[in-house]
């Protein structure tokens, strides 16, 4: 393909130029010389923001990466060059930092509605503030969210006759540069082994296989030149097969009509891939990369010819956008101040090594200021289940601040307690401590035996040594999400608090607020005040 040049370029023709050059030269071989002048509509996507607007660090600690203001910056430098566009992000859009917590999500909203955002997906972490937190960012969202496998308030949101009649859609149809796009937004199923049905409301998400394979012969109709899939679901490392959360191998068996898939939930950087031949790109967590596909037609027959995905990576190079730093400025600000708090002493350094029927330092601190902080409120307990929540060092001695809480607990998980008999527990823990994630007892002792499968809970002794009878009723607290099931791992756990004799109750109290109160109320806290 030749381009002559008579006279010097401009800088416009040169990107034009150069623009048409890279795509043709990026054109699969195969395709070269069978078709004629070829247009492209990109897609610009983020995912898994989790309330990070400023640079942050990945989870193997490398620092200032990230943040949707550097993805702005990105985007609008991608959408200068690219006027036929769609934004879009795939959820888990505002949980998961300080700055998230104290606007209730609105930071996030705000910043997507100030960059001009098509849509976002419902995920699975838009819940942990309880539904209505849901509800008002889409209130404040001034673009459509997309779950199409959802119900609200008992009506499906991908039937033909809701559309438009509910908060959510399931899909929205964009005429970008002269082609009709179709984006299908669908959720992770696995909500109500997340979330106890207090914090999900009038929300249940359903089997997304049967209604995307609905939602796409519906849309048959309006005939798309491209259909999309966004999902908050993704590919699991090491694994070709689904899970309870993630369905896209069995989505993509159902309906191969789709022409891309772009996906979050499972916080990886997935360029390009492919799942049953369809094209597949993930752009990882926390913006520390943002993605783009460029979709390719062939004018002349319309028809969708390529998409090519790529992910770029949001480090120092990269400017924060100084318009999306200064929508929340006065928030980040106080956000900053109160992350730097003092809230007390740690007296000892607590370790993070444990094995069933032996808790760690930082578990055992845990269960004392969730055993403190109820008998506070009038709900006494005899004893905390409660595990590690991704902690690869132990907590030094020293002073400690808010922050240092957000890096023993960084969920917003609330308090359930409920009531067991020795017996009952004995099976639960046994149940928790076959899991890989191992979760602790603290105020009382398990006594085990054996490993992985065949590990037996023999017993529970109280703090002084002393065996308890079978039938003996105990109150237990948890946190709402293993109470809900802990992402179905632990179904014993799910269906004994369910059943009557459990009065199971949710208490509106945060497990990292009671850590807090914890140390503030001592000051200084040592191995001695944990039992």
């Amino acid at each position: 393909m030749n381009f002559p040049i008579s006279k010097p370029l401009t800088r416009r023709a040169f990107l034009k130029w150069s623009g048409a050059a890279a795509l043709w030269a990026a054109t699969p071989a195969l395709l070269r010389g069978n078709f004629g002048p070829l247009d492209k509509v990109s897609l610009f996507h983020t995912t898994d923001l989790h309330g990070n607007i400023l640079p942050t660090s990945t989870y193997d600690g490398v620092a200032d990466v990230g943040g949707l203001a550097r993805c702005a910056t990105r985007i609008r430098q991608w959408k200068a060059l690219q006027p036929n566009h769609l934004l879009v992000d795939l959820g888990d859009l505002y949980q998961g930092t300080d700055l998230g917590y104290r606007t209730e999500g609105l930071v996030m909203t705000d910043a997507l509605n100030h960059m001009g955002y098509d849509a976002w997906v419902a995920g699975n972490h838009e819940f942990d503030w309880g539904v209505d937190k849901l509800h008002q960012a889409i209130k404040q969202s001034e673009m459509p969210v997309l779950a199409g496998n959802s119900y609200l308030g008992g009506k499906a949101v991908w039937a033909e006759e809701n559309y438009g009649e509910l908060p959510l859609l399931p899909y929205f149809i964009k005429n970008v540069g002269g082609y009709k796009i179709a984006f299908i937004g669908l959720t992770t199923p696995n909500m109500e082994n997340w979330f106890l049905p207090e914090l999900l409301g009038d929300f249940a998400a359903a089997d997304p296989v049967p209604v995307l394979r609905q939602t796409i012969d519906r849309l048959q109709a309006e005939k798309p030149d491209a259909l999309i899939l966004g999902t908050h679901m993704g590919i699991r490392p090491w694994t070709t097969e689904d899970d309870a959360a993630n369905r896209l191998f069995a989505l993509t068996e159902a309906c191969p009509e789709i022409d891309m898939i772009v996906a979050g939930h499972t916080h990886r950087d997935m360029p390009h891939s492919r799942i049953n031949g369809i094209p597949y790109s993930q752009a990882n967590y926390f913006g520390i990369h943002v993605g783009r596909v460029d979709l390719v037609f062939e004018r002349e027959s319309r028809r969708l010819i390529d998409a090519q995905p790529m992910t770029s990576y949001m480090d120092a190079n990269v400017r924060p956008d100084p318009a999306i730093v200064s929508l929340s400025i006065d928030e980040i600000e106080a956000s900053q101040a109160y992350m730097a708090t003092e809230i007390g002493t740690l007296a000892d350094e607590l370790s993070i090594q444990n094995a069933p029927g032996r808790p760690s330092g930082v578990e055992k601190l845990i269960g004392a200021a969730f055993r403190e902080g109820l008998s506070e409120k009038g709900h006494p307990v005899d004893a905390v289940v409660h595990g590690l929540l991704f902690m690869d060092d132990p907590v030094p001695a020293g002073p400690k601040t808010v922050e240092d809480m957000w890096g023993i607990i960084p969920f917003e998980n609330f308090v359930v307690t409920a009531t067991l008999t020795v017996e009952e527990l004995k099976g639960i823990l046994q149940e928790v401590y076959q899991q890989r994630t191992i979760r602790s007892l603290m105020g009382l002792e398990a006594e085990v035996e054996g490993r992985g499968d065949r590990l037996q809970v023999l017993a529970l002794r109280d703090q002084n040594g002393q065996p308890l009878a079978r039938e003996t009723k105990l109150r237990i607290a948890f946190n709402s999400y293993d109470a809900a099931g802990g992402g179905a791992r632990f179904p014993r756990l799910r269906a004994k608090l369910r059943e009557e004799s459990a009065a199971m109750k949710l208490h509106r109290y945060q497990s990292r607020a009671m850590l807090i109160d914890f140390f503030t109320q001592r000051e200084t806290v040592s191995r001695s005040d944990l039992g």
